[in-house]
């Protein structure tokens, strides 16, 4: 039975926790029932603005409208600000890794206990 798709910009987020590295995007995306979310809703539950080619068509499918937005370089530039902004109610961590301050094995630790976004996402290349 496939999981109900995302309505809201915190259940998109959330959405991400079920990812496997072993299946990818796909995998991921097949895990939810987009028939009864209309193309243009993508817009609304999906964070920030898709570029005007992924823009979303009358005769869209819905699963692939988002896999292009999600591998748009919009979406990945602004991928912090939109998960802060989907979750306002949340409290923050911010860690800034200083190189040879044994930042890597507290990113580590951080990372087990907290949602963690790595700033490399927002970076195109």
């Amino acid at each position: 039975m496939k999981l109900r798709a995302p309505r809201t910009q915190a259940e998109f987020m959330c959405m991400f926790a079920l990812y496997d590295p072993a299946t990818r995007l796909d995998g991921l995306l097949t895990r939810f029932d987009f028939a009864d979310l209309a193309p243009w809703a993508v817009r609304r539950i999906a964070p920030g603005q898709p570029s005007q080619d992924a823009l979303p068509t009358a005769d869209a499918d819905t699963a692939e409208q988002i896999k292009t937005l999600l591998l748009s370089t919009t979406f990945r530039q602004f991928v912090l600000r939109n998960a802060l902004d989907a979750f306002p109610e949340r409290a923050r961590v911010l860690f800034v890794h200083v190189p040879k301050c044994a930042g890597t094995d507290l990113t580590q630790a951080l990372a087990e206990r907290y949602f963690t976004i790595d700033e490399a996402l927002e970076n195109p290349g």
